[in-house]
């Protein structure tokens, strides 16, 4: 993996310049951060992270069916305990 966001070493023999040089890192990184973010899609991701993501989403969805099966089994029995 190569150093897409280097480490800072401040040049400056002055704690005033090493302050400034540690501000205007910031703000590229912060820059660079924004872009990078804001350009994520579907086409950055890797083949395996696309199907990890395909199966969160099968058993998110499957989570989901059960709960409202269960929640469908409680009030049915709930309905009948009231009832009787």
């Amino acid at each position: 993996m190569f150093d897409v966001l280097p480490f800072l070493m401040p040049t400056s023999p002055t704690t005033e310049g090493q302050v400034k040089e540690i501000i205007d890192y910031l703000a590229q990184l912060k820059e660079q951060l924004e872009f990078v973010l804001s350009n994520i899609s579907e086409k950055n991701f890797s083949e395996s992270f696309k199907q990890k993501l395909k199966e969160m989403d099968e058993s998110i969805k499957s989570a989901e069916k059960n709960r409202t099966e269960e929640l469908a089994q409680v009030s049915n029995k709930t309905s009948k305990e009231e009832s009787v």
